[in-house]
């Protein structure tokens, strides 16, 4: 069945036509070609058209033509209005139709309206055309001016002076897009002010006689608006960032965010994400604290469903293997112990994910790229996720969780820097408030885990069913002892041994009479010394297993070669007492040094071998040749005959020359001696006897020689 304005298309020729006017009475159907030139309406028999469609060879089209208008302008709207004035008598009546009647019709209506009758044809074609409705006669404002970019002889002339419009042609839209990306698109410090600059300094200059570049005159080249017009109509703005900044800063920072890692992760314990960060707190040495040491390293690990820290670690180590192996360490570590340690009050409802891991473990591409991260999927079930650089967008929850643990601490710690003062120039300087120990920060990070695993979160964190109960905070702690029942029995605990030897490495150590030795240090242990290891070791060193914290050199764990599932915790001996306190690391660096300084020494030495043989070697040739001749003619039994006699001779004469050489060497009088003038006995009465008198009358005996 057809209806007014139905559109038909003949599938052969593609023509399509829109049903204007049905007339079943008069057999009548009156159609517009969509497509012709000049169309007018064309009358065709009614039931020719219906056989037709019955028969296939027209077929109605399911659109209605022109799209429907879903923001219309006020200027849009003004000139539907009138356009729709100036017809209405014509549509309201089908005598337009008739070819007869047409065109004095609307000159009638041209006279009374003012208009054209050229404008009122072309207002009824846009009617006939687009559905017979006044928006219908909505102007296309969007598609009017230049197509493809090209100004195709329009502008706005200028106000400020008399010059022609330049007229972009396809050839300049080419030139454009060549500029920009080799001036614009290929730095993010190039601008489009200087490509602009670029293009008219290589493209839009002329040359005089003396070969001296000129800038062509107002007009004959494209202004920067025409530019930049084509070149962001060239480039979609992704291809420009991702140009300009690469796809790592367009993937974290630009990029369409159209999901949820939150609503993607099915529940608590399917991932836990692990990063670092240098803590904003300045610290002072434990011995004294009036040295600053720096900030320390933080550790977090947190559980993307629930946000709940299950781990941590707070130290000097820089971010690295060893540090993150703290910190997934702390996830099975004694709570109670560690609470213990730090003066923290221990509840174990604050730590209800204690010694469970993982389906997942996600990183950045750090510390857990090492090898030695190979260990957590091999010995603990549990796999790795290391993300592309620069995407930091993939861990969200423990990059928050930076800022949520900081958020207390800039309240109540002293020496605590704000990140912004850190590249700030002429900052304040924090540092000099610092006042807490390591121990005592750790004291203040546990606290503020505690504080944070026991404060609600962004509602938007629950789910439907959760919002619904009405009594259900998003506190992390509550989230996973409510939804780790749905994971129960897929996650397990694993105690701290286990979790200790399977991310721990191992090595061979030496046993034999010195000890354990592992590298330069030496261990042993009460195991050791009854199962006379040390002993068996005089006749023939062996080895055993260990595995060792490369942070510390003070102990080992050595595994029983009789029960695999059992170690020994061997120490480190006197002898290696300075070594104490110390990281593999250190060690290894101090037998560096010590080995730099044998090679020193064995150039030292070199040298004054040399030093002795340049004496020695001359004086031995010439005693050689004086005793070569002194004993001409005599036999080697001759020389030694009188060996008793010639050494009591060659002793006495040694003693003599020793005593000699030890007598003093008597002082040699001066050339000239002057007496001192020696007072009359006669003239001088004589001195009171005082113990000051007595002493001088003894001085004067002595210059008078008596």
């Amino acid at each position: 069945m057809l209806y007014r304005n139905d559109i038909i298309v003949n599938p052969t020729t593609q023509v399509r036509v829109r049903v204007i006017h049905l007339d079943f009475a008069e057999n009548e159907a009156w159609l517009f070609n969509l497509a012709g030139d000049n169309p007018l309406p064309k009358l065709v028999p009614l039931d020719q058209l219906e056989l037709a469609l019955h028969s296939q060879e027209l077929v109605l089209e399911q659109s209605q033509g022109k799209p429907v208008r879903l923001s219309t302008s006020e200027a849009a709207k003004k000139a539907r209005n009138q356009a729709y004035e100036q017809i209405r008598p014509l549509v309201e009546t089908t005598d337009i139709l008739i070819p007869k009647l047409r065109n004095a019709l609307i000159n009638q209506r041209a006279e009374e309206t003012g208009a054209s009758a050229r404008t009122l044809i072309r207002q009824l074609r846009q009617w006939w055309a687009n559905g017979q409705s006044p928006d219908a006669l909505l102007p296309a404002f969007h598609r009017r001016g230049s197509t493809g970019g090209e100004t195709a002889n329009r502008g706005r002339p200028p106000k400020y002076e008399d010059r022609p419009i330049y007229q972009v042609t396809g050839d300049d839209l080419e030139l454009f897009k060549k500029v920009a990306e080799t001036q614009y698109l290929d730095s993010e410090v190039h601008t489009l002010a200087g490509a602009h600059n670029y293009l008219l300094d290589e493209y839009f200059t002329r040359v005089d006689g003396e070969g001296k570049k000129f800038t062509l005159p107002d007009g004959e080249f494209p202004t920067y608006m025409q530019f930049r017009r084509a070149v962001l109509a060239a480039f979609p703005l992704e291809t420009i960032i991702r140009k300009r900044k690469g796809d790592s800063e367009y993937e974290l920072n630009d990029r369409p965010v159209l999901g949820s890692l939150h609503a993607e992760t099915y529940t608590v314990g399917d991932v836990f994400e692990i990063d670092a960060t240098i803590a904003d707190v300045f610290l002072v040495s434990s011995k004294n604290r009036a040295k600053i040491i720096g900030k320390p390293t933080l550790y977090l690990i947190v559980d993307r469903k629930s946000w709940l820290i299950v781990g941590f670690y707070v130290g000097l180590e820089s971010a690295s293997w060893w540090a993150a192996l703290q910190a997934i360490l702390s996830i099975a570590e004694d709570k109670s112990a560690l609470c213990q340690r730090y003066g923290v009050q221990y509840d174990p409802d604050d730590w209800p994910a204690h010694g469970v891991l993982p389906k997942e473990f996600v990183a950045d591409r750090g510390e857990l790229l090492s090898k030695n991260s190979t260990a957590i999927c091999e010995g603990l079930e549990t796999n790795v996720r290391n993300l592309p650089r620069k995407r930091a967008d993939h861990k969200p929850f423990v990059e928050c969780s930076f800022k949520l643990i900081h958020q207390p601490i800039s309240q109540a710690v002293p020496g605590y820097e704000p990140p912004r003062n850190v590249t700030k120039r002429q900052g304040k300087h924090y540092e000099q408030d610092a006042c807490l120990t390591l121990n005592e920060f750790i004291k203040v990070i546990l606290q503020a885990i505690i504080r944070h695993n026991r404060s609600p979160r962004s509602v938007d964190r629950l789910s439907a069913e959760q919002v619904l109960e009405g009594n259900l905070l998003p506190i992390p702690v509550d989230i996973w002892n409510i939804e780790i029942r749905q994971r129960a029995g897929a996650l397990s605990r694993v105690s701290e041994e286990r979790m200790r030897f399977a991310l721990l490495p191992e090595g061979k150590a030496i046993v034999s009479r010195e000890g354990i030795q592992l590298g330069s240090c030496y261990y042993s242990c009460p195991e050791a010394m009854q199962r006379g290891w040390h002993d068996i070791a005089a006749r023939g060193v062996f080895e055993v297993t260990v595995s060792y914290d490369r942070r510390l050199v003070d102990s080992i764990f050595v595994h029983d070669p009789l029960n695999p599932e059992a170690f020994f915790t061997a120490t480190l001996l006197d002898k290696c007492k300075d070594y104490r306190g110390l990281s593999f690391a250190e060690v290894e660096a101090i037998d560096y040094y010590r080995a730099s300084l044998k090679v020193q020494g064995q150039k030292v030495k070199r040298q004054a071998d040399l030093d002795f043989n340049q004496v020695v070697k001359p004086l031995s040739a010439q005693a050689h040749a004086k005793a070569k001749g002194a004993s001409k003619g005599k036999s080697r039994t001759g020389r030694k005959a009188d060996i008793v006699d010639d050494r009591k001779e060659e002793l006495q004469r040694e003693r003599q020359s020793r005593a000699k050489a030890a007598s003093p060497v008597p002082r040699q009088p001066s050339a000239e001696v002057i007496a001192l003038p020696v007072a009359s006995s006669i003239n001088t009465p004589p001195p009171a006897d005082t113990p000051e008198s007595r002493r001088q009358a003894m001085f004067m005996k002595m210059l008078n020689g008596y």
